[in-house]
């Protein structure tokens, strides 16, 4: 099933074009919503702290490979796949749990930003059936989430948010990030397992 839905938007050239231009629209949107927190933070670090729209520009560039019939690496696309579902949850989280805060005084745009982030965890799902992942690429993968994690909590460059559940949503990332990278190794493992168990029998 999540293979037909992966097919009928990254195999239609449409669709294509529009997911192509749809997040870079939210990459430049997201780099706005950004601004403050990269000038008052060192410029080494923005990669680690635009989390959203990083990811975001990640799936534009996919979209226009799959566009033009090119390789894309599978590292890339697990990390993109990871990143995209982790940061939506997190920010969705973030809404729920200060919906006071964001829906009160900018209800419209902050639904529309949860919308935009739970399309995220959708562009995670349709990239699941599009790569396979090799122990070093996994490794890589969750050591780069593990450490823009520490990079977040323990050198403070999170998206900024409002006090109160800045712990609860450390434990949430972290937690993601083991949870996902594994969850998605160990799935698309099995996957392949299965195939060749049927192609030796």
């Amino acid at each position: 099933m999540l293979k037909k839905f992966s097919d009928y938007f990254l195999e239609n050239k449409k669709w294509l074009a529009f997911l192509v231009l749809i997040n870079i629209g939210g990459f430049i949107y997201g780099i706005y919503y950004y601004s403050y927190q990269l000038s008052i933070t060192q410029v080494y670090l923005w990669p680690f702290t635009i989390d959203s729209p990083l990811y975001v520009i990640f799936f534009a560039f996919t979209s226009y490979l799959l566009y033009k019939n090119k390789r894309i690496p599978n590292w890339f696309l697990f990390l993109t796949a990871v990143g995209l579902i982790k940061v939506g949850i997190w920010t969705t989280l973030v809404l729920w749990f200060y919906s006071d805060y964001y829906f009160a005084t900018a209800f419209a745009l902050n639904i529309a930003i949860l919308i935009l982030h739970v399309g995220m965890v959708l562009e995670g799902l349709v990239l699941i059936p599009r790569f396979s992942v090799k122990t070093k690429e996994f490794l890589a993968v969750l050591a780069w989430f593990l450490f823009n994690d520490w990079l977040d909590y323990f050198a403070g460059i999170h998206t900024l948010i409002p006090e109160g559940f800045a712990q609860l949503l450390m434990y949430e990332s972290f937690g993601a990030s083991i949870l996902l990278t594994n969850l998605l190794f160990w799935l698309k493992r099995e996957i392949y397992l299965n195939k060749k168990t049927k192609q030796d029998s």
